[in-house]
């Protein structure tokens, strides 16, 4: 049998088992019969403003400098006349 034959007896078997097993619902909400969906986990919706958090925060995170030694963030101490004046 070919690589082309197993895949499509596979693909045939999953679209025409019948319903009720594995962790999809019977029927989607979607006007489909036989649509998978994933059951509702009553969960956080994760909205575009979660992800930009935490992708800032992750950024933050990634630019903080490491010190290995002391297995803590590294602090950078700068001299007071080195420091910027303000204006």
């Amino acid at each position: 049998r070919t690589m082309g034959q197993v895949i499509s007896d596979l693909a045939r078997k999953a679209l025409t088992a019948p319903a009720g097993g594995g962790f999809a619902e019977a029927q989607a909400a979607f006007g489909v019969v036989d649509w998978p969906t994933l059951p509702n986990r009553h969960g956080v919706v994760v909205t575009q403003e979660i992800i930009d958090r935490v992708l800032e925060e992750l950024d933050i995170e990634d630019a903080t400098p490491w010190d290995h030694e002391r297995d803590a963030p590294r602090t950078i101490h700068v001299e007071p006349e080195q420091r910027p004046r303000k204006s």
